[in-house]
């Protein structure tokens, strides 16, 4: 299973174009998962609407300690 996590911090204008990209890819998608973390609360029903599953947060610094974890 593959995991793709993309945070969000106030780019509602770009997080859909990555999603749509990241889900229409040819790899089965039965074999992927799509994390959003994101600090907007309206977004998150459409997130789910598209497939992804979502992690809320206010904090500033996610997206930091996102890439601190990857790194």
């Amino acid at each position: 299973m593959i995991s793709v996590i993309m945070p969000n911090h106030d780019r509602r204008e770009f997080v859909i174009s990555a999603l749509n990209s990241v889900l229409t890819q040819d790899f089965p998608r039965r074999e992927y998962e799509v994390i959003v973390s994101t600090n907007s609360r309206e977004m998150i029903h459409k997130f789910k609407e598209m497939g992804a599953e979502t992690v809320y947060s206010s904090e500033v610094g996610m997206g930091k300690r996102w890439l601190t974890l990857l790194s």
